[in-house]
């Protein structure tokens, strides 16, 4: 396994690609520090003052700042998952290909699009199938959107 790893650093494209993919992960983080456009800062103060004024709390922490940090700091670890996630669905062809010579019609970004799709076309049908009063044929999935 570790000699698979090292593998991958003395192939000349894939040791492009990893680097590639390390340098956007760090411009992620930078970007994480920038506001975010069409977030309002203000309206999201408001939206905590509104929270400790009507008595909504997160259970651990306490009211005000606090929460707000919190709330933040899920919210970057949540993305930062799905930038990983994303990163290695993208790489995973390439892996595929240099390490395993597996044959790959798809490239990384093609490889994305089919996933997206897939899971719009089941949010799709699911969303049908709740509007026509039946429970769905994804018993155990848990979608967005969806009631149960």
């Amino acid at each position: 396994m570790i000699e698979q790893f090292r593998n991958i650093f003395r192939v000349p494209e894939l040791k492009r690609r990893v680097r590639f993919t390390c340098l956007l992960l760090i411009v992620y983080r930078i970007g994480g520090h920038v506001p975010t456009p069409g977030i309002d800062a203000h309206a999201l103060a408001l939206f905590f003052q509104m929270m400790k004024k009507y008595g909504g709390f997160i259970r651990g922490i306490r009211l005000g700042s606090k929460t707000a940090e919190f709330i933040e700091r899920i919210l970057d670890r949540i993305t930062l998952l799905g930038a990983l996630s994303l990163a290695g669905i993208s790489i995973l062809p390439e892996v595929l290909i240099t390490q395993m010579n597996v044959p790959s019609f798809f490239g990384g970004t093609s490889l994305l699009i089919v996933v997206g799709v897939a899971f719009d076309t089941v949010q799709q049908i699911e969303s049908r199938l709740l509007m026509r009063q039946y429970e769905g044929f994804l018993r155990r999935a848990k979608l967005r959107g969806r009631a149960s």
